[in-house]
């Protein structure tokens, strides 16, 4: 698969990174071309590379921090998604002041009844994300750890899917009339663009790994769709406030029942 990359010594961050990704695009290739949906084999092949590759927390951290923070609903809209690399995710959870010390981490995410949306921002300097692999540049879709704040009450760390490159998408059918799993599917992801209010970064070269490329990010206020709230650890609902179809979507929360689940996906 692989005998057509040539692999040569002392190459830079740079360079290393794109013969990473000359060999992740081998790979999804021929786990497209041989239907291999089996994350187990996926990563068997990968291991076989020989290399870290920009694609690896995709698989896994990305992939395992869905199937532990998403329902079924949920699950059943996203997985094929990146199971096929249709997307590839990165695992959003360091922060630049907290590493990976979950309680401490800053970035908020308050939900706004109007639109029905969470609002994620990076309020200080020490809020932003900083170090998670294929955040720098790889990644179009992250779960994103932040703060859930409504009416100014801070009900802990919760996950989010949030996408982060190319704003061209489409909304399915809402299944409720809340639009609890209305979802916003990727239509078109070409452009690898950053979406309006997200900053995105590499962090540079590192003592190894370099073929991956660990980011930042910097949210300024950006609404990701309620129903990316992932919801197997949440503990909320919803209520419109008027009778009409068309009045704000409150939230009802209480915090999450166990905060040993924000730490399942780093073991």
């Amino acid at each position: 698969m692989m005998q057509k990359i040539p692999r040569e010594e002392g190459l830079n961050h740079a360079q290393e990174y794109a013969l990473g990704l000359q060999k992740s695009f081998g790979l999804i290739s021929f786990i497209r071309e041989n239907r291999i949906d089996d994350v187990d084999e996926q990563e068997a092949l990968s291991e076989a590379l020989g290399d870290v590759l920009p694609i690896d927390m995709h698989r896994k951290m990305f992939i395992p921090a869905l199937q532990l923070s998403m329902t079924a609903d949920q699950l059943q809209t996203w997985m094929p998604l990146a199971l096929s690399y249709r997307i590839l995710g990165a695992y959003a959870q360091t922060e630049l002041g907290h590493g990976s010390n979950v309680q401490c981490l800053e970035t908020t995410a308050t939900y706004d009844p109007r639109t029905h949306t969470f609002v994620l921002h990076s309020p200080t300097l020490t809020s932003r994300k900083w170090w998670p692999g294929a955040l720098g540049k790889t990644a179009n879709f992250a779960v994103v750890y932040a703060r859930l704040l409504h009416n100014s009450v801070d009900y802990g760390v919760h996950a989010f899917l949030v996408q982060l490159r190319c704003n061209t998408c489409a909304v399915l059918a809402p299944i409720d009339p809340l639009f609890m799993y209305s979802v916003y599917v990727p239509r078109d992801l070409a452009t690898h663009a950053t979406l309006p209010g997200i900053t995105l970064g590499d962090i540079g070269s590192k003592l190894a790994f370099n073929m991956v490329d660990n980011g930042f990010c910097i949210f300024d206020h950006v609404h990701v769709p309620a129903s990316q709230l992932c919801l197997a650890t949440a503990r909320v609902r919803w209520q419109r406030s008027h009778d009409d179809s068309g009045g704000p979507v409150n939230l009802v929360a209480a915090p999450a029942a166990s905060s040993k689940w924000k730490y399942m996906p780093m073991i």
